[in-house]
């Protein structure tokens, strides 16, 4: 029986993320749950739709993205975390990682980040100007200390 895996990526799926669609569609000892904070029309119709927004609307509001970044607290995603029972979250890119970090550990659920380029590979100064990025640089510094 496969293990659920909670897949996170910020903005699910830009059309130019093929490789994790891949990602997902190849996973065969583990069952998907991807998850995100908010969700863009894409072309991978291969994708089954099952997509979980980890907000009550559209899009994450600021309260619940303070509290998901700084608290590791989400009532979608702890519903979610209940019913699925994830033995692992898997975050796409390190920016994405430092989203779900503090809820991972909350709930004592393994988190597994994959970089996958710029994110790795950026000097803090430009990855801070990038969407999350500057959340990131400032957890990274405060990690530091």
């Amino acid at each position: 029986m496969a293990k659920n895996v909670l897949v996170f990526r910020q903005t699910y799926l830009p059309v130019s993320e093929t490789f994790i669609a891949e990602h997902i569609k190849n996973l065969r000892s583990w069952a998907p749950f991807p998850i995100c904070e908010t969700r863009v029309d894409n072309n991978h119709t291969d994708l089954k739709e099952s997509t979980a927004l980890i907000s009550t609307s559209k899009h994450i509001g600021r309260i619940e993205r303070y509290l998901l970044r700084n608290r590791g607290i989400n009532r979608s995603l702890s519903k979610l975390v209940k019913r699925v029972r994830p033995s692992l979250i898997h975050a796409h890119f390190l920016t994405d990682a430092s989203i779900v970090m503090r809820f991972a550990t909350r709930h004592e659920i393994p988190l597994v980040a994959t970089a996958h380029g710029y994110d790795a590979s950026t000097w803090d100064n430009d990855l801070s100007l990038t969407p999350g990025g500057n959340w990131f640089v400032g957890r990274e510094s405060s990690n530091r200390n």
